[in-house]
C-alpha cells in the first residue's frame, strides 16, 4: 500500500488566458490539462503543455502557470506516506498514462461528499500513484532502447538538420520529456549531443579526405565554413586547418578531440 492522503482535488475551465503566480505545495499535485495549451515552470524548468498532458510536482517545489487560450484542467494535491515511494517532476502524456477518468472519478466523489467519500478519494489517489509508477516501470527498459535508436539516427544522421522537435515524434515521446530524458540519461543536452556528433563526422573527413574545408563544412551541416570553423575551434582549441596539418605530420594526438 502506498498509502496516500488526498488534500484537495479542483477542476478549472479557463475561459481565455490566464496565468498563475509561483507557488508551492507541501504535498505532490498533478495536474492534467484536458484541452488547451501553455507553458508552467517548474523548479525553474519550463515546461509546454498541450491536450492530454499532465505535469506531476514534487512537494516544496516552486512552480507558475501560463494558459494561451482556453484552458480546461483537473489537479489533485495529495501526499504519499511511505518514503521509498517517489513519482518524478515532469511533463507526461495522459495518452501513455490514463489517469483522466480517475481523476473524474475523484473529483465527483468530492463534490457528492458521500459516506466515506475520504476513504474512497485516498483509494482512487493511490490507484493514480500506481498507474504511473507502474508505467514508468514499465518504459524504463523500453526508453533505454529507444534512446540507443534514437542515437544510432543522429550518428547516421547529423550532416543534415534533425530538428528535435521531428527527433521527438518519429520514435513517439512528448517534446519536453524527449530532450529532458535524453539529457538525464546522456548527460548533455541532445541539440549538444547532436553538435558533437556533427563535429565528429567533420573531424574524420579532416583526417581521412582531401576534400576543402569549405566542402566538408557543407558535407557536415554547417551553413558557412566560418561557422565551422568557429565550433570546431571552440571544441578541439585550433583551428580545421591547423587540426588537419597536425593531423597530417603526426603532431596529433586522439585526446585532442574533447567533443567525443
Amino acid at each position: 500500500m502506498f498509502d496516500c492522503d488526498t488534500k484537495f482535488i479542483v477542476s478549472h475551465n479557463h475561459a481565455r488566458s490566464y496565468s498563475v503566480n509561483a507557488h508551492e505545495h507541501p504535498c505532490y499535485e498533478i495536474v492534467y490539462y484536458k484541452k488547451g495549451r501553455g507553458t508552467t515552470v517548474i523548479g525553474g524548468k519550463k515546461y509546454h503543455f498541450e491536450d492530454d498532458t499532465f505535469t506531476i510536482i514534487e512537494p516544496g517545489l516552486m512552480h507558475s502557470e501560463v494558459g494561451s487560450g482556453p484552458v480546461d484542467l483537473i489537479y489533485v494535491g495529495f501526499m504519499i506516506n511511505n518514503d521509498f515511494v517517489r513519482l518524478p517532476t515532469g511533463l507526461y502524456s495522459g495518452k501513455d498514462i490514463d489517469i483522466l477518468a480517475d481523476m473524474l472519478q475523484a473529483q465527483k466523489e468530492m463534490d457528492e461528499q458521500k459516506s466515506f467519500y475520504d476513504r474512497m478519494l485516498n483509494n482512487i489517489t493511490e490507484r493514480i500513484v500506481v498507474k504511473i509508477k507502474r508505467k514508468l516501470s514499465q518504459s524504463a527498459n523500453h526508453t533505454d532502447d529507444v534512446f540507443e535508436r534514437a542515437e544510432g539516427y543522429i550518428k547516421q544522421n547529423c550532416m543534415k538538420n534533425i530538428r528535435v522537435t521531428e527527433l521527438a515524434k518519429l520514435f513517439g515521446y512528448n517534446y519536453d520529456y524527449f530532450r529532458n530524458a535524453f539529457k538525464e540519461k546522456y548527460g548533455i543536452s541532445i541539440k549538444t549531443y547532436i553538435s558533437n556528433q556533427r563535429l565528429i563526422y567533420a573531424e574524420d573527413l579532416l583526417r581521412n579526405s582531401d576534400w576543402s574545408i569549405k566542402k566538408i563544412a557543407a558535407s557536415s551541416g554547417y551553413n558557412s565554413s566560418s561557422h565551422f570553423g568557429l565550433e570546431f575551434k571552440k571544441a578541439v582549441g585550433m583551428t580545421p586547418k591547423e587540426y588537419r596539418r597536425q593531423s597530417e605530420s603526426g603532431e596529433i594526438h586522439k585526446e585532442v578531440a574533447v567533443f567525443k
